[in-house]
């Protein structure tokens, strides 16, 4: 009975969410300033991009499980989950560094001419006034709206799949080095088109492992190889900026395809959790949108929190966390209830 109480499912991709956004906590405190051991410091787009591929294997495996079909109904359900999950969360810490910042210099960040580009997410390079992190959760909610699209073209693309889905990945990864080179964009594109090849390749793995059905790993082996590609990415953001925004985009996908072979092979396993590390760990992957976004305007508002980094951590984390208990779970109970009318 112990035994039982004391082992906990390993979840691989939630672990490793709250993994990366203490990472972002850290890089935005201390990491950007260089001064941390090239190999051991994460930068913040890296997270970012591994954020992006595991929610496209997230989004591909509602569909590819069948949890959503492409119908009318399920499409709305799908939609309507997205909007509880991230909108209510955006808006509160939006009106809350509104209000901060209107109480303290009185200046008005958004107005009529802006609201729409700042609430609705209508931006095509995302930078948001209010919250500066959110750039990321912009492009995030725009690759919502063709996530359905993209699913329904990866179950149903037979003839020569393998060809088609290798080449419109290249594409992708290419986009932003040849739209630097072509065009004169940021290598540092903070839109859905330059960032689509991370999202792709998690749902490209997703549809791989779930072809497979069991997936035999030697999960040391994979957790080696992942720990040497982001070392090596590491290095590259520092020390070789250019062939980290090419070569380096390229990596960090291997690494989101590494991890989602690892979590598909251990996902069934279950191990023992006595120190409880296992579940602290599962529930910092749980709040783990909420750590990304409160640490934005925290470390923005408290000089504290910007020369302590271990601080800015704890005290991300606890306003995560009872962010979650007392918004965003009532908000995702209320979800439930009404995709339970729209069943009914």
């Amino acid at each position: 009975m112990n035994n039982n109480q004391a082992s906990k499912k390993l979840d691989v991709i939630l672990i490793v969410r709250g993994i990366l956004a203490v990472s972002v906590v850290f890089w935005h405190v201390i990491g950007y300033k260089g001064e941390i051991i090239h190999f051991f410091n994460i930068p913040g787009r890296t997270a970012v991009w591994i954020f992006f591929g595991i929610s496209g294997y997230v989004m591909a495996n509602g569909f590819l499980k069948k949890k959503y079909l492409f119908t009318l109904q399920d499409l709305k359900k799908f939609y309507i989950n997205r909007f509880f999950r991230i909108y209510p969360l955006f808006l509160l810490v939006s009106m809350i560094s509104f209000l901060t910042v209107y109480l303290t210099t009185d200046k008005v960040l958004i107005n009529h001419t802006n609201i729409l580009q700042q609430l609705f997410m209508l931006q095509f390079n995302h930078a948001y006034l209010l919250c500066g992190v959110f750039w990321a959760l912009g492009i995030e909610v725009q690759f919502y709206i063709i996530a359905p699209l993209i699913s329904y073209f990866l179950m149903n693309i037979t003839k020569h799949k393998n060809i088609i889905w290798i080449v419109a990945y290249l594409i992708m990864l290419a986009w932003s080095p040849a739209s630097h080179f072509f065009f004169g964009w940021s290598f540092d594109g903070r839109n859905l088109t330059n960032n689509l090849s991370h999202f792709f390749i998690g749902m490209l793995f997703c549809a791989y492992v779930t072809d497979r059905k069991i997936i035999q790993i030697d999960s040391r082996l994979l957790i080696t190889v992942i720990l040497i590609l982001l070392l090596s990415t590491n290095w590259l953001y520092q020390v070789g900026s250019r062939c980290y925004w090419t070569a380096g985009q390229f990596l960090i996908d291997l690494i989101i395809a590494l991890l989602i072979l690892l979590h598909s092979g251990l996902e069934s396993k279950k191990i023992k959790d006595k120190i409880g590390l296992l579940s602290f760990a599962t529930m910092i992957g749980t709040i783990s949108y909420g750590i990304y976004a409160w640490h934005g305007i925290l470390i923005v508002n408290s000089k504290l929190l910007t020369e302590n980094v271990f601080i800015a951590i704890i005290v991300s984390v606890c306003v995560a966390y009872f962010s979650f208990l007392l918004f965003e779970r009532p908000i995702l109970n209320i979800r439930k209830q009404y995709i339970m009318r729209i069943k009914s």
